[in-house]
């Protein structure tokens, strides 16, 4: 019931224009009918719970039901963390500002949060760190997420009412990664996630 529940909440919530948009570089890129891929798509969402990033990043167009199945996608990710974890803290993980002031010691970075007219202390904040991210608190999947560099004041404090209007208010300063790490892929933070299970203590 959860599954088809959590389904029906994606086909509501699609980015269909997104999806198209997918679908065609894929199609782009592999020379297969655009119409096929689409409907693979919708069949690999079904099967195998696989959103269409699952569907480009995991490359599902080249794989077979077998293949298919061994991936963690969106969708399965979703179930185990639903089954495993305590649902009464949810919303510490689901909310970027709580997330960050509880585990602040841990994240090593600076950060803020827009509230209560705090222009001042963005525009400090900012000159401080030349090099910040703009997330919004309630979004996911790299949705909303933006890199600016500081230029002056008066520029800051521009920035500061178009994210405050467009709900962009955690503000973070971007992250170095260890030159070994840079060297995979200099044009992002390279990261490796890890699921940890803990039974019995």
């Amino acid at each position: 019931m959860n599954r088809i529940v959590y389904l029906f909440k994606r086909i509501l919530n699609l980015d269909y224009a997104n999806m198209f948009k997918i679908c065609k570089a894929i199609s782009k890129k592999t020379k297969k009918n655009r119409v096929l891929l689409f409907f693979d798509m919708i069949y690999c969402g079904l099967v195998y719970q696989a959103g269409y990033y699952d569907y480009q990043e995991f490359e599902f167009y080249n794989l077979n039901s077998k293949e298919r199945k061994t991936y963690l996608t969106r969708g399965k990710n979703n179930e185990i963390v639903k089954r495993f974890n305590n649902k009464d803290y949810f919303d510490k993980f689901e909310d970027k500002v709580e997330f960050n002031k509880i585990f602040s010691k841990f994240i090593k970075r600076a950060w803020m949060y827009l509230e209560n007219n705090n222009v001042d202390e963005f525009v400090q904040f900012f000159a401080s760190h030349p090099s910040i991210i703009v997330k919004p608190v309630d979004a996911s999947g790299g949705k909303g997420i933006e890199k600016f560099e500081f230029v002056n004041e008066d520029e800051a404090k521009k920035l500061y009412n178009i994210l405050v209007e467009h709900n962009q208010l955690l503000v973070e300063e971007c992250i170095k990664q260890h030159e070994n790490m840079n060297k995979l892929y200099d044009k992002s933070v390279n990261t490796l996630r890890m699921f940890t299970f803990i039974s019995n203590g």
